[in-house]
């Protein structure tokens, strides 16, 4: 059987856990991932709430298979205010994902599934 979630922004993109924020992202190819944003401090890092770091290095997910080396995450706490749902930290919370491809490749974007979903669920199932 596949292994295609019939909606990937489950799994993707920032998720509250416990109050602590959860990003995933699955870019293909990628050797290294890093996320650069200024509103979010690594989690069980250093005391970084005073001035977080710009760029943060997401690690490899350790529960996934050798099958897809591509899923990358990493857990952060919340600098300057909190947000209570998944919809308000996708409204305040931007960054772009820095990737290095094997072979010296690199490009930076904004994540899609930082934006969740973009037609409203009712809109499709007319």
């Amino acid at each position: 059987a596949a292994a295609r979630p019939p909606d990937p922004a489950r799994i993707l993109g920032p998720h509250l856990v416990g109050g602590i924020v959860v990003l995933r992202c699955w870019v293909s190819g990628a050797e290294a991932l890093d996320v650069v944003s200024d509103v979010l401090a690594p989690q069980g890092g250093p005391d970084a709430k005073e001035d977080p770091p710009a760029q943060v290095s997401l690690k490899r997910a350790g529960a996934c298979p050798d099958e897809c080396p591509w899923l990358f995450e990493a857990a952060f706490s919340q600098v300057g205010g909190s947000v209570g749902t998944v919809e308000e930290l996708r409204a305040k919370w931007r960054y772009q994902i820095k990737v290095s491809y094997g072979g010296g490749g690199s490009g930076e974007w904004a994540d899609p599934y930082s934006l969740g979903p973009l037609v409203p669920g009712p809109t499709l199932e007319a």
